[in-house]
């Protein structure tokens, strides 16, 4: 019994010392497991989604005003800066508003005038340019043929009959669509002008009003700095690529009056105008182009130098002038800047194309000041 008694504290003793120090654990090669967080944070993901479907349908639907009330909005950013040294120079607001109202104004009607007369005249010849193209398309009938012969082979393997091919042009009011989807209404312009005559009227007492939303002194600076900052951005912007577009409008007119087109003055203009869209704008350049040359030219080669031309001209400036002259901190993703383009064009139509960059750049200045991240080199 003695020995008995006396083994047992033994026992509890290495018990207890094995449970005070117990030996390492193993290492486990395999990830830890995240569902859980997933799961708790699911329906805040679910929240933030009917959010934004909710969001972007209110959008679309109330395109004809919200859409030139945003585009005020832009534009009143941009006479941010000229606005601040207007109050420095005591000039009263209301003088200031009316002055950079009636200039957008007057640079519309300028716009309008120069275009208007030949776009009349090219709207009455539509006809006779119609069956001028009709006639030169022959370089068409080959792929055309090409692609008749793979329906019909399908066809015949799936046993289901194809519609002839008929490549036809519209011989009537072609320039009268275009110009009448391009065009906004009358109200959309009334709602445009007013809101930004209220938007650089008022442009000091807002500024006050959102800084003063936040309540500690670091997220009002840091509120101030981003106004300051997409001021300057989007002005800059917009500075430099007008004059990077001016350009552009004078070596496109140059190209159509060198290869003998018809109304190069005019094609410049459209040119200046449509290189503030990226990527679309030069595109539907060098397809005018190439219908004027079809128009014009006697053969198909000769139709294709100035669009070649001019998209290795637009080609260096998209991808090597403007980048470097606009800056680092402007400079976006292409595949943001296609997106953006792609979304706000199907949202609002062709005053969304002009606003997709504005819109972006604006949410990427935001994005820096108010979710800084450190920069993390990956490996190749």
């Amino acid at each position: 019994m003695t020995a008995d008694v006396s083994s047992r504290p033994s026992v509890l003793r290495r018990s207890g010392t094995a449970a005070e120090k117990p030996g390492p654990e193993p290492k486990s090669d395999t990830l830890p497991d995240v569902s859980w967080d997933w799961w708790r944070a699911a329906p805040r993901i679910a929240v933030v989604g009917i959010f934004m479907l909710l969001l972007g349908a209110f959008l679309f639907f109330a395109r004809s005003l919200i859409a030139p009330i945003v585009a005020a909005a832009v534009i009143s950013i941009m006479f941010g800066p000229l606005a601040a040294r207007a109050a420095r120079y005591r000039m009263p607001p209301a003088l200031f508003a009316l002055g950079c109202v009636g200039l957008v104004i007057l640079l519309a009607n300028i716009g309008m005038i120069l275009l208007g007369g030949v776009l009349a005249d090219w709207a009455a010849r539509a006809p006779e340019l119609v069956e001028t193209l009709r006639a030169k398309a022959g370089f068409l009938e080959r792929p055309l043929a090409t692609w008749r012969e793979l329906q019909l082979s399908l066809a015949a393997v799936l046993g289901t009959s194809v519609e002839p091919i008929k490549f036809e042009l519209p011989a009537s009011n072609i320039l009268t669509q275009a110009v009448n989807f391009l065009t906004p209404a009358v109200g959309e312009l009334v709602v445009f002008f007013g809101s930004l005559f209220f938007f650089l009227l008022s442009r000091n007492s807002q500024r006050r009003h959102l800084v003063l939303m936040f309540r500690s002194q670091d997220a009002r600076l840091r509120a101030l700095r981003v106004l300051n900052t997409l001021e300057a951005s989007l002005t800059r912007y917009l500075a430099v690529v007008s004059l990077i577009n001016i350009v552009v409008g004078a070596v496109a007119a140059g190209i159509a009056y060198a290869f003998g087109l018809p109304s190069p003055a005019l094609w410049g203009i459209a040119a200046f105008m449509l290189n503030y869209i990226p990527y679309v704008g030069p595109a539907v350049v060098a397809l005018i182009l190439l219908v004027l040359g079809l128009i014009a030219l006697p053969t198909v080669p000769a139709a294709l130098l100035a669009p070649a031309l001019f998209v290795a001209f637009a080609t260096i400036e998209g991808h090597f002038v403007t980048p470097a002259l606009v800056g680092r901190q402007l400079t976006v993703s292409p595949l943001a800047l296609f997106l953006s383009l792609a979304f706000w064009t199907w949202l609002w139509g062709p005053l969304g194309t002009f606003l997709a960059t504005p819109i972006l750049i604006a949410a990427v200045v935001v994005r820096e000041h108010t979710m800084p991240s450190d920069e993390v080199v990956l490996p190749d």
